[in-house]
């Protein structure tokens, strides 16, 4: 995965910025100078999602509104999804030639690449990242392998995109299933 990523992705440290890139690193430097402008509506790019403005403002202080920095940051969280999701359909159907076959299409799905292309558009990976490693805690029994984890995840997922907030109910589908 990690070598398709690399061919299909590679380029785009040379990208500069796309849609809404420029407020996200705008918030960054306003941030940089009052924490508490985090909490504030003013921000250009005011998404209400905190886990994925607080990634990418931890990552700002990192490398700074590096473009390059951001979008292999926006690469390997794809990634992660592709190797995550990979995963869950290992653990569910013992075939890991159809698990990784569907962790490449994840990560190749041309419907897809815009969103690799502009940094803004990291919310959703990091929510389908957090929601994965949620079912992945969740484990095959009745009960949650490890409950606290399971339930940070979630919790995480959805404050980084609320769009993961369907994974609450196959949770407790698949909770109640088994029991």
């Amino acid at each position: 995965l990690a070598a398709v990523a690399w061919l299909c992705f590679g380029n785009l440290r040379t990208h500069l910025l796309d849609t809404h890139d420029a407020d996200s690193f705008a918030d960054h430097l306003q941030i940089a100078e009052d924490w508490t402008f985090f909490f504030s509506d003013e921000k250009a790019q005011a998404s209400g999602r905190p886990i994925a403005e607080a990634t990418k403002f931890l990552f700002f202080l990192l490398f700074g509104n590096n473009p390059a920095a951001f979008h292999l940051l926006s690469i390997a969280v794809h990634t992660l999804a592709a190797f995550l999701l990979a995963r869950i359909v290992w653990r569910q159907t013992d075939q890991i030639v159809l698990a990784a076959l569907t962790g490449l299409l994840f990560l190749t799905n041309v419907t897809h690449f815009q969103a690799v292309h502009h940094i803004s558009a990291l919310d959703y990976p990091l929510a389908l990242s957090c929601g994965l490693a949620a079912l992945l805690a969740l484990g095959r029994g009745a009960t949650p392998q490890r409950p606290i984890a399971f339930a940070v995840w979630l919790c995480c997922g959805t404050l980084a995109h609320p769009s993961i907030a369907p994974v609450w109910l196959l949770a407790l589908y698949l909770i109640w299933r088994r029991s």
